[in-house]
């Protein structure tokens, strides 16, 4: 075989292997008779596919749409928050925002830091407007809450009353009216407290776990434990019973 024929072989087989490779064409005839060939185009791979909210598709996908970037199976601005990690020291992850983190210390009125890292009353408690604070939901806040000739006459007492680690200095605090119970986690660690008696004079008998401490004042500082203080920090009265 010559060389020239070797190479119109190859130049065919070539071209072949091309036009086997190349989109296949369909016959369009038009009304004139003419016959000519066209290409198909290609379909669009995002055809038929809706993405969720802030997500557009690219190449059949679905992807965080610009201005944006992912949070879980979300996406969500570049600015919003996704976890507390993206967020300072005193501030954490709420609805997408940074905010201020929240404790029962710095919380006005007697309310309390709720599981929202928000200050609100108490689980058992009510807003006294009149009072400007937190009340139990059975004790009367102004003479409306009473009948007939009665009227409301503040006899509720409650303490606020802190743990402390001696090791970090954290301190964990809650407010505990006379005869109720609440329970105060320290470093993971949980305190059932009862206030059993709140007495005139401020002087506090309270119940640790199983063990009952008397006489105690509010600002001094009493060992629990090796590692552990327990203190109260201030004993008020709120709140009241209807009397005649």
């Amino acid at each position: 075989m010559s060389k020239n024929t070797a190479l119109i072989l190859l130049i065919v087989v070539s071209l072949t292997f091309i036009a086997g490779c190349s989109k296949p064409q369909k016959e369009v005839i038009y009304s004139t008779g003419q016959v000519i060939k066209e290409t198909p185009k290609e379909q669009d791979a995002c055809t038929g596919i809706t993405c969720p909210r802030n997500q557009e598709c690219r190449n059949g996908k679905c992807y965080c749409a610009s201005g944006f970037r992912k949070c879980g199976d979300d996406c969500i601005g570049i600015s919003a928050c996704c976890t507390d990690e993206d967020c300072d020291e005193d501030r954490f992850c709420y609805s997408r925002e940074c905010v201020q983190k929240c404790n029962s210390l710095n919380c006005d009125s007697n309310k309390i830091c709720n599981a929202s890292n928000e200050c609100s009353c108490d689980f058992g408690d009510v807003w006294c407007s009149d009072q400007n604070k937190c009340i139990p939901a059975n004790f009367c806040c102004t003479g409306r809450d009473c009948r007939g000739s009665t009227d409301c006459v503040r006899s509720g007492r409650a303490m606020d009353f802190c743990f402390e680690s001696k090791e970090t200095n954290d301190l964990s605090c809650v407010r505990i009216a006379e005869q109720a119970t609440k329970t105060i986690d320290l470093n993971f660690n949980d305190f059932k407290v009862t206030a059993l008696k709140i007495m005139k004079g401020n002087m506090a008998y309270v119940r640790i776990a199983d063990r009952v401490f008397k006489d105690l004042k509010p600002d001094i500082r009493y060992s629990f434990d090796k590692n552990t203080l327990f203190y109260i920090t201030d004993i008020r009265t709120y709140g009241g019973s209807c009397e005649d």
